[in-house]
């Protein structure tokens, strides 16, 4: 399938090699990237499974992460997105970090790390003296970081995730901004069931390291601080350490933190193995392609498989801990304009129907592809049938699935993530990852120049004059319920954690947010909110109607696709 013209832009920006003069054309960059994977296949199969490999890629059916797009079949063949790495109390591993981390990022892979680092001013033992504190040294990784270009012409980052018992835990929440630190991290909160349980019983909550205590504050006036800090600038995030921990792999390999973009849970020392099917391009005028889909999910789950032994990875460590459980992430591109194409409202309790029989038909063929691919390459070596059979999930997994596994064993230990998928969206010219449209219609104006975007159904409204039907809604249109329940309904049917950013309206109280995360908290791995128009660098402003038919009338180019910068601003993250 030929790109349009903005999807051939930010493809030959990002994936096509033409630096290495190896390729000039998207179709040569899905043929390089097909064959290399293929290559793990034996001699028989490497033909025919670069065949499917490379009409899922070509006809935009899936893509695999934007780092397998770029580097595989290429001299550097790093192809996993993200990493979570031990961030430990001593010298030696602080330093251990510090290096894993800026050869990680020279890579163009993220981070995500729990920071398990005694706070200021305690005693460091058998030296003596005192530490200089969680906070001090984030600030020297987070500096040395920063000065580090990532693979692909892009700055990575860090999610450091500390939890709300840190003594260190209200200077963490203010660091970014009220003190305009760790800039280049995406700081976030760890709670627990418990510290909401105190929060809503208005009890005091002990702020320790180890076992020795420090203080004592309400919980209430911290998980106030969070709040308010998320009304002003989208941050902290909040993570749910209970809702995170829960894993397949709970028995031999325990969860540790999330990656970057917080879609998937995964354990020390390991690399995430990401693609994301096009749901938008399984429709037939209104109607599903349920088989389609079906196939192509069974397609990308070997593609990823593949994708985890073709990776080089840079420390052994690494290699070793990631293929014990062999984690996958399939998530989706596209949930927005598939809605929208069914003309169901974003949200609504018909789309939340859809949703879940969608990602409940996705779980069960991610979970059939895997078992397949363990008869023929054998389980993930962390195997143990009963302990597996017994995780929360797999519980819960249709008994059909559950009787197979007992049989036959399964391939990969988890095999969902809902990735934000922002930039290989833009060569589907489809909505990232779970979003809704971010905007109906705008105008963006920044230092580069203007550029006005109006969605083509849209477009079709005001030039006829008609009432907007109730299905064509963007991010703002829609109650932050609507947000939350989307996510929610996901969750309940994923193995993994899922990247959603709950855009709210400016005019968000404080008691509102605080009520929505209290809620929404206990059943959500992570939460990432921004309030519109918190803060002053956004640039992307919604146009009227009138403003619309404006432009219509003048010469001015209207552009039907998003861009790159788009997607990030409309989430509140450009640097532009």
């Amino acid at each position: 399938m030929e790109l349009s013209e903005n999807s051939l832009k930010v493809a030959k920006s990002r994936y096509i090699r033409s630096d290495l003069g190896i390729e000039t054309t998207w179709k040569e960059t899905c043929q390089r990237v097909s064959m290399a994977v293929a290559s793990v296949d034996s001699t028989s199969n490497t033909e025919y499974w670069a065949e499917r490999f490379f009409d899922m890629l070509y006809s935009q059916k899936a893509l695999g992460g934007g780092r397998i797009l770029r580097n595989a079949g290429t001299p550097l063949n790093k192809i996993l997105n993200c990493h979570v790495l031990p961030l430990n109390d001593s010298i030696g591993e602080i330093g251990e970090f510090l290096n894993k981390a800026l050869v990680l990022n020279a890579e163009g892979g993220g981070i995500g790390c729990s920071p398990n680092l005694r706070p200021k001013g305690a005693t460091v033992k058998g030296k003596g003296g005192k530490s200089s504190g969680l906070l001090s040294f984030l600030r020297i990784i987070s500096y040395s970081l920063s000065i580090i270009e990532s693979g692909g012409n892009r700055r990575s980052g860090v999610l450091p995730i500390v939890d709300a018992s840190h003594p260190e835990i209200i200077d963490f929440i203010n660091s970014k901004l009220k003190h305009d630190e760790l800039n280049n991290f995406n700081i976030s909160v760890g709670i627990t069931n418990e510290f909401l349980d105190a929060v809503e019983q208005k009890k005091k909550w002990t702020l320790r390291f180890e076992d020795q205590e420090y203080d004592t504050i309400w919980a209430n006036d911290l998980f106030d601080m969070i709040i308010e800090n998320n009304l002003k600038s989208g941050e902290p995030g909040i993570v749910n350490i209970d809702n995170m921990k829960i894993s397949n792999s709970w028995y031999f390999s325990p969860v540790t933190a999330l990656n970057l973009c917080a879609e998937l849970k995964l354990s020390d020392n390991q690399s995430c193995c990401i693609g994301s099917i096009i749901i938008s391009n399984f429709l037939k005028g209104s109607s599903t392609d349920w088989i389609g889909l079906g196939s192509t999910i069974k397609t990308l789950v070997r593609f990823l498989d593949n994708a985890l032994d073709l990776n080089d990875y840079s420390f052994p460590e690494m290699k070793e801990a990631t293929l014990s459980c062999r984690r996958i992430g399939v998530g989706m591109i596209g949930l927005g304009e598939f809605l929208l194409k069914k003309h169901i409202r974003y949200g609504s309790d018909e789309s939340l129907s859809k949703i879940s029989n969608l990602i409940g038909f996705m779980r069960n063929k991610i979970y059939e592809a895997s078992i397949e691919l363990a008869q023929e390459r054998g389980p993930f070596p962390g195997f143990n049938k009963w302990a597996y059979l017994n995780a929360k999930f797999v519980k819960k997994l249709p008994a059909k699935i559950r009787m197979q596994i007992k049989e036959h064993s399964i391939r990969n230990c988890t095999g969902m993530a809902f990735a934000p998928g922002g930039t290989i969206s833009l060569i589907a010219d489809t909505t990232s990852g779970i979003e809704p449209l971010p905007l109906k219609a705008y105008k963006r104006k920044d230092k580069v120049g203007e550029r006005v975007y109006v969605h083509p159904e849209y477009k079709k409204v005001v030039e006829k004059g008609t009432k907007t039907p109730d299905w064509l809604v963007d991010s703002l249109d829609l109650a932050p319920e609507d947000h939350f329940e989307v996510a929610a309904t996901i969750q309940s049917l994923n193995d993994g954690s899922l990247s959603k950013t709950e855009i709210l309206p400016a005019s968000t109280s404080h008691s509102q947010l605080k009520d929505w995360i209290l809620e929404y908290s206990r059943k959500l791995v992570g939460i990432t909110t921004y309030v519109d128009g918190s803060r002053a660098d956004q640039i992307l402003n919604k146009l009227t109607k009138k403003e619309i038919k404006d432009y219509l009338k003048s010469d001015e180019k209207i552009e039907s696709t998003l861009d790159e910068k788009d997607v990030e601003c409309a989430r509140g993250t450009c640097d532009i």
